[in-house]
């Protein structure tokens, strides 16, 4: 079964998908009750039809039975055991590092689509599953590191709840975890509250992004749907999006540490700094480019190693992150 939509098992429901006009439809039955009606969510303009019967009989184990010779996945054979829910919904530490890490990735992710674009296969193998800023349980407890492809498209799978052949792979090729490399950032998912259903969940999420250069602020919309076998605590991602929280300007003075860099001026007469810190929220740019007086230009290159205290109005017209800045003071730090 190649490249098709994924079944997402919820429970004792089994998940058909069909493709619809707006997108993907997700239709949950019970095989017992298959024709009971239930109740419908829309998300993301597709509709969501969750259909649940909480009973189970021989007749729908034996069905069960059938359709494991048809799926995409032999999860017994892979070791993997449904997913226990606890009564309210709760945000485990994998399911958070998923989220964080996508949002890494990608300002708008909407599954559906996502895994079929050129891109995908070597993009999920580099931030998945050979990031050695990233992890999760279930690749924390492979022993050698190697993962067959089975494996990796059941990560995929947990990830994004799409069944997807990764075609870059042949049958017998492993991904040697241990071939990791980091980013030049990472994020955080600090705070956030939910909205829905244990079978679809939206959450709403602070998320701060993080590097040498500066701090950035975003507010996170992610719409999850109830995977039982998914390794990121029992849901798949369906979509992701990441909105600016950037400070506006007050126009009030603000203070950043930096250090000067010589014989660096632009075409406009703005001198550039390293910067190296603030006591404040405000983001800013690896460089800060700064407009000196005569006397403050002296005092910089008096002693061109030190760090500097710089003060500035947060004016109309500037946002972050800061990267050019008019000069209020200029004085050596004391820390």
């Amino acid at each position: 079964m190649k490249k098709k939509l994924a079944q997402v098992l919820a429970g004792a429901m089994a998940a058909s998908i069909l493709i619809s006009g707006c997108g993907v439809q997700w239709s949950m039955k019970d095989d017992a009750a298959s024709e009971e009606s239930g109740e419908e969510e829309n998300m993301g303009g597709c509709m969501y039809v969750v259909e649940d019967d909480s009973e189970e009989d021989a007749s729908s184990e034996e069905s069960t039975e059938d359709s494991d010779d048809e799926a995409f996945l032999d999860f017994e054979e892979l070791g993997i055991e449904k997913y226990e829910y606890p009564d309210e919904f709760v945000m485990g530490d994998n399911l958070k590092a998923a989220i964080e890490e996508l949002a890494l990735m990608k300002d708008e992710f909407h599954a559906e689509t996502e895994v079929y674009k050129d891109y995908w296969e070597e993009s999920f193998i580099h931030s998945y599953l050979k990031n050695s800023w990233f992890t999760f349980d279930y690749l924390a407890e492979d022993e050698d590191g190697l993962l067959t492809k089975e494996q990796v498209e059941y990560v995929n799978y947990s990830l994004t709840g799409m069944e997807y052949s990764f075609d870059s792979l042949k049958d017998n090729d492993t991904v040697d975890t241990s071939e990791a490399s980091s980013g030049f950032g990472w994020g955080e998912l600090t705070d956030y509250t939910y909205e829905g259903k244990q079978d679809f969940i939206t959450v709403t999420a602070n998320f701060t992004y993080q590097s040498a250069e500066m701090e950035l602020n975003y507010v996170l919309t992610v719409e999850l749907v109830k995977n039982v076998y998914s390794c990121f605590d029992g849901y798949s991602i369906i979509s992701l999006t990441k909105a600016e929280n950037f400070a506006e300007a007050d126009g009030q003075e603000h203070q950043f540490y930096a250090y000067f860099v010589p014989d660096y001026v632009t075409d406009d007469g703005y001198y550039a700094f390293e910067y190296s810190g603030t006591a404040e929220d405000l983001a800013y740019s690896h460089f800060v480019y700064v407009s000196l007086t005569d006397e403050q230009l002296a005092l910089v290159e008096s002693d061109e190693g030190a760090k500097y205290l710089i003060t500035f109005v947060f004016s109309e017209g500037m946002s972050e992150p800061i990267e050019k800045v008019e000069a209020f003071s200029v004085e050596l730090a004391t820390k």
